[in-house]
């Protein structure tokens, strides 16, 4: 086997022995999750099924009771014009029969003694906010608490609702209320006039009974929980009177047969909602207590992974040793070739990718030597090109014009022209060396001020030089003179204007600067009425701008060109110049950039 292995591409034993290990984990895995969930499932689905029918339907029985209790007496007529009542003695006429009503539904809501009563107040509220209240316990606290939280004379509240459920510090006891808004037809809310209201106070004991008697095998827990998430009955009765985040019971993770920790145990739950009263009926069950005659699953499971990983252990021991003779071989005579043994090769061992690597790192010893041959009778060589490429260097740095240079010479230029009292000469030195200072010092990226403002320094030395001939004109909002574009954009497509357009004729000619935002992009013009370009001048002067940056060619125009590059790199190609001419008439050129601070 061993004979064998030597042979077979290390790539293909790691593969193997990865396929090995992978399918029989993952199969193994597999089979024992896959036995294991679907009983625990299905014996959960039956067990959720079986418990929730008769309690689900002994829960809405009890919520119909009180439904129809409400429906029967508080929208009756006597009810009805007993609240549209505004004359105090004919409603004292009327109470007598309201009381009696509402006293007898009250006993008959008590017709249990095991079971305390559905219903323990019942409140009558017309529309001035009267109350008349008939109770067989004071339950002011919970009413007080309704009241504050659900609005009786909203007009939003158009249907009978249950709200949530209240303490009552008096009683130490969970209540519960069913506001049944009192209109005088029955039909759609849009036409019905509001009379009053109706607020019923019903004790939680009979779903408590109810809940406590849903018993079953597997010690689960029941919850009736209200739409504010307070649990008003379970049959751990340690829970009642607690919210879901005070039992530590996170309802958002409770979907039916969601697998979730409680009070420390793996459990499935099942959540039922309850349409009549937004209340939610909550099944817990512990996994270990489902599960625990599957016991047999888990042990065939454990001797499964036992045996698997014994017999995949075995054959990963096999390769890896063959790779480690293999590569133990290659490691020592790589040791000899480093400690200076350069005449040493690798013996090869077997035709797999290590006896490969043996080969080519023989040959690579070979042709080093002659490599290291070559290179010591031409180092002299590279060492005098390399004098030679510093000495180039020194001398292209002392043939540098220094900066300061010409800026201290304007500067003399204009103390001079002060002395002799000639203007003209002082406006050109002063203009040029602020043009000098602003092209070579500061940012690359400055304000369309900025640019602005070396163009009139520009434009000063052209007035003087063609004796007001040309004119400029600036056009730029306030708001845009403050965005950001990079320095020397505007000052050389003025330039052009002037010695490509507007000198060409002998007359007056005009320069108009204008910008302003297209679809959100600043869009800043240059304008003159200059000479104009020729149709095939200007098509070709539009191919090359469109190849900024892969023209094999001199460009016609490498001032323009230049500026188009500019631009292109540092905005993309969707920013630029973009031109449009006619002879006689002038030359508008548009740069585009984005509209950024």
């Amino acid at each position: 086997m061993m004979k064998f292995l030597s042979n077979v591409t290390l790539r293909h034993q790691l593969n193997f022995v990865v396929l090995i290990f992978g399918v029989s984990i993952v199969g193994t895995v597999l089979v024992f999750l896959t036995c294991f969930n679907k009983i625990t499932l299905d014996r959960a689905e039956i067990y959720f099924n079986n418990t929730s029918r008769q309690l689900e339907s002994s829960v809405s029985y009890t919520i119909r009771n009180i439904e129809v209790s409400s429906k029967t007496k508080s929208r009756s007529r006597l009810m009805k014009d007993y609240l549209k009542e505004t004359s105090i003695p004919d409603k004292n006429k009327l109470y007598p029969y309201v009381s009696n009503i509402l006293n007898n539904e009250l006993s008959l809501n008590n017709y249990s003694t095991k079971v305390r009563r559905y219903i323990q107040s019942i409140s009558v509220i017309d529309n001035s906010g009267y109350r008349d209240q008939f109770y067989l316990e004071n339950l002011d606290d919970v009413y007080q608490g309704i009241e504050k939280d659900y609005l009786f004379d909203s007009n939003s509240l158009t249907s009978p609702t249950f709200t949530k459920g209240y303490y009552s510090s008096k009683k130490q006891e969970y209540f519960v209320g069913y506001i049944d808004p009192i209109f005088s037809t029955e039909n759609d809310a849009s036409d019905k006039q509001r009379l009053g209201t109706v607020v019923y106070i019903c004790g939680t004991d009979i779903f408590q009974q109810l809940v406590e008697q849903a018993s079953d095998s597997y010690k689960s827990v029941f919850l009736l929980v209200d739409n504010k998430n307070n649990i008003f009955a379970s049959n751990d009765t340690q829970l009642v009177n607690h919210s879901l985040k005070d039992a530590d019971i996170d309802l958002p993770t409770y979907q039916n047969n969601k697998q979730v920790y409680f009070n420390g145990q793996k459990s499935l739950t099942k959540v039922i909602h309850i349409d009549q009263t937004g209340w939610d009926l909550i099944y817990i069950v512990s996994a270990f207590e489902l599960t625990k005659d599957m016991d047999w699953i888990k042990w065939i499971g454990m001797l499964l992974i036992v045996f698997t990983t014994g017999f995949v252990f075995f054959i990963c021991m096999k390769i890896v040793r063959n790779c480690n003779n293999q590569i133990d071989s290659m490691v020592s005579g790589c040791n000899k070739i480093g400690y200076g043994n350069f005449k040493y090769r690798l013996q090869p061992v077997g035709k797999n990718e290590i006896g490969i690597l043996a080969e080519d790192i023989n040959r690579m010893l070979d042709n080093l030597e002659d490599m290291t041959r070559k290179i010591v009778t031409t180092q002299d060589q590279l060492f005098s090109a390399e004098l030679e490429k510093r000495q180039s260097s020194i001398n292209a740095l002392q043939s540098q014009i220094n900066p300061h240079f010409l800026y201290n010479t304007l500067e003399c230029i204009r103390n001079i022209a002060v002395v002799y009292n000639s203007n003209e000469i002082e406006s050109i030195a002063i203009s040029m060396a602020d043009i000098f200072r602003y092209s070579i010092k500061g940012p690359d990226v400055v304000t369309i001020q900025d640019e602005l403002d070396c163009i009139k320094n520009y434009f000063e030395i052209i007035t003087i030089r063609y004796s007001g001939r040309f004119t400029l004109q600036m056009d730029i909002a306030e708001n845009l003179r403050s965005k950001k574009i990079i320095k020397m954009i505007l000052q050389p497509l003025v330039e052009n204007a002037i010695y490509h357009g507007l000198e060409k004729r002998n007359k007056r000619g005009f320069v108009h600067i204008s910008g302003f935002v297209d679809n959100g992009t600043i869009v800043l013009e240059v304008k003159d009425n200059g000479a104009g370009i020729g149709e095939n001048q200007l098509q070709r002067l539009i191919c090359e701008l469109s190849q900024a940056g892969n023209i094999k060619q001199p460009p016609s125009s490498i001032g323009i060109f230049n500026i188009q590059n500019r631009l292109v790199l540092t905005y993309g190609q969707a920013y630029g110049l973009s031109i449009s001419s006619a002879v006689g008439v002038g030359t508008t050129i548009q740069i585009r950039i984005p509209n950024q601070n």
